[in-house]
Parts: structure tokens; sequence; C-alpha cells
């Protein structure tokens, strides 16, 4: 996301720091449980949905609030740089399903 928004987007800090903090509240999905997000229930635990909810308001405003954008050295983002920051972000989970599906599948040969 950096080198992309240095290079073409024109936002690389932005967009590196909302990855950075996006793709950890999206990996905590992950870190729940050996099996899979589809089988576990992505929506099952309130307090982490809440909790997720809360933290991705906060970035949000963060980066949308010019105050805070002032303190935290950010600037608001496009609709392209969001969609690239959202798609690094979820990239882990994706990854992370694969990594589980292989695993689940070795074990059962």
């Amino acid at each position: 996301a950096y080198c992309l928004g240095m290079t073409h987007l024109g936002n690389g800090n932005t967009m590196a720091f909302a990855v950075l903090s996006f793709s950890q509240l999206f990996h905590a999905y992950n870190m729940r449980s050996r099996h899979s997000l589809f089988s576990v229930g992505f929506f099952s635990n309130k307090v982490m949905n809440i909790s997720f909810l809360i933290c991705a308001f906060l970035q949000l405003l963060v980066i949308t609030n010019p105050w805070l954008q002032g303190i935290f050295e950010v600037s608001a983002l496009t609709l392209t740089q969001w969609l690239v920051v959202i798609s690094c972000s979820v990239a882990p989970v994706i990854f992370m399903e694969l990594q589980k599906h292989v695993a689940k599948n070795c074990k059962e040969d």
C-alpha cells in the first residue's frame, strides 16, 4: 500500500498507517480459532465485533477529522485509496483461511 500510494496514488504514508491498523483488526478474527472463520462464524463473538467497530471508528476518525489528521500527520483518503487499503487489510484473512484449509486437509491424509 505504501509503495502504490507513494508512486501512483499520492498518499502512501496514510495508506500504510491505515493498512497496518485495519489489517490487525481483521487478523484478530483469524486468531480466534484454528478452524475456518466460516465454520466458527465471523460474527459469533459479540464482544469482538463491538471492539472491532469501536477501533475501526477511531481509526476512521483519525483519518477523516482535520484536527486529528494534523496530530497524526495523515490526510484524507480518496475512494481508490480506501479500496487499496481495504484490499490490503483483508489479505491476511484470505491467506490464513487458505493456510487453515491446507493444514486441515494435510491432517486428514
